[in-house]
């Protein structure tokens, strides 16, 4: 996959270009000045934009929704050291496609790279808290469907039998898992359900 990794960190993006090329990507670029992140992409043109958040956060978020104007077909990983609310609000607005923690392993974020490839909203080692938040409640970003989906979540209910219920392929199915877990800014079905309980939707699926 083609990559372009951008960390205000040079030595930092440096050595993850290197991991990942040796975990068979191509890196089409890297940069550490993420002012010009968007000029470059638009110039390498890769499959995934990589941004690592720091000291420039509003300049590295600026570059994201930059580039997802340009190019929306490219999947946009953010790279995060802590809880970062202007990523959770890119996530949720479609600006970008994954939120990773710094601090996981190269497997966990070439994994994320993928997933956010293939079109899948991927949250890792991050954890939205609950409670915490100003706004809209996570729910509120949820399509009528992925509440549905969530309510089974909740129910206990494995892929094969949402997919009975819903009357959708368990592939369709999967991918709404996914959204709903992203959403949610959880990492699994077990603290989706947490969320869900916390936030009251626990009724039927199908109600409103």
């Amino acid at each position: 996959m083609s990559l372009a990794l951008c960390d205000p960190h040079g030595m930092f993006v440096d050595a993850l270009a290197v991991a990942l090329a040796d975990r068979g990507h191509e890196i089409a670029g890297t940069a550490s000045d993420v002012g010009r992140i968007s000029e470059l992409v638009d110039r390498w043109s890769p499959t995934v934009c990589v941004l690592g958040l720091g000291v420039q956060e509003t300049e590295a978020l600026a570059a994201a929704a930059a580039i997802r104007s340009g190019h929306p077909e490219m999947a946009i990983v953010l790279l995060c050291g802590t809880g970062s609310d202007g990523a959770w609000t890119a996530l949720d607005a479609g600006t970008v496609n994954a939120i990773v923690d710094k601090r996981c392993d190269i497997a966990t974020l070439d994994k994320t790279i993928h997933r956010a490839g293939e079109g899948e909203s991927v949250v890792e080692g991050c954890s939205r808290p609950v409670g915490t938040q100003s706004g809209p409640s996570p729910l509120d970003y949820l399509t009528d469907r992925e509440r549905d989906v969530l309510r089974l979540i909740v129910a206990g209910l494995s892929t094969q039998r949402m997919s009975a219920t819903l009357g959708v392929s368990t592939n369709t199915v999967r991918t709404h898992v996914q959204h709903v877990l992203a959403k949610l800014g959880v990492d699994r079905r077990s603290k989706a359900i947490r969320v869900a309980v916390e936030l009251g939707l626990t009724d039927a699926p199908g109600a409103r």
